[in-house]
């Protein structure tokens, strides 16, 4: 999906702009909706004379659609969830639809690229917005309306896979420094902190609790 921006437009004309870009998504979506029927091959059967020929077909289910027309329906269903909400964002308006399935399948996204980049220590809200095409206001309400926050998840995802290394005895010699950058932690004291405040033990303490067991 290509990054929609209004930077580069005037105030006064944003309402315009995104009335522009939703028109022409829908337009895209409705020709989908009506891409041409293909039978299934039947047998040859004899010549017969030829009938006047029937009117247009009516618009196709979505269970004769093939695999690749139903895959280009949930990438676009998709956009247009974010189309919506953003455009939303854009006019300070609420959404004229409730969220869909398409927006469960972004934040779904969202997480496993959080998941894939929790060693990356620049991984940060404004990041995870500008890979998804979509703002910040945006990113932070998706996570709001599952009662979290974008930095508060990350922190635990983080801590999580460090508890787990530390309870790994394969990787006992590793420092617990290293455990920490592994998994994104810049500093170490900010990370002892982070972790007591979870567990209620510092890394080295829950080290040797589990080694122990």
């Amino acid at each position: 999906m290509d990054m929609i921006s209004t930077d580069k437009v005037p105030a006064a004309e944003r309402s315009v702009f995104w009335r522009e870009v939703s028109t022409k998504v829908w337009t895209h979506y409705d020709a989908l909706l009506r891409l041409p029927c293909s039978s299934p091959k039947s047998p040859k059967s004899p010549k017969s004379p030829q009938s006047p020929q029937s009117p247009q077909s009516p618009p196709r289910d979505l269970q004769d659609l093939s695999a690749s027309e139903t895959s280009q329906l949930s990438a676009l269903a998709l956009a247009l969830d974010v189309l919506t909400l953003s455009l939303a964002d854009a006019l300070d308006t609420e959404p004229p639809v409730p969220p869909r399935t398409g927006q469960q399948a972004l934040t779904a996204k969202i997480h496993a690229f959080i998941q894939d980049h929790l060693g990356d220590a620049r991984l940060a809200p404004a990041m995870i917005a500008a890979a998804h095409h979509i703002s910040l206001r945006y990113l932070h309400r998706l996570f709001h309306e599952e009662g979290r926050t974008v930095v508060g998840w990350i922190r635990r995802q983080r801590l999580e896979r460090c508890r787990r290394d530390l309870a790994d005895p394969l990787l006992a010699g590793v420092p617990i420094g290293a455990v920490a950058a592994r998994w994104g932690f810049a500093s170490h004291t900010h990370f002892s902190r982070a972790f007591r405040g979870a567990y209620g033990l510092t890394p080295s303490a829950y080290r040797e609790r589990r080694s122990g067991s």
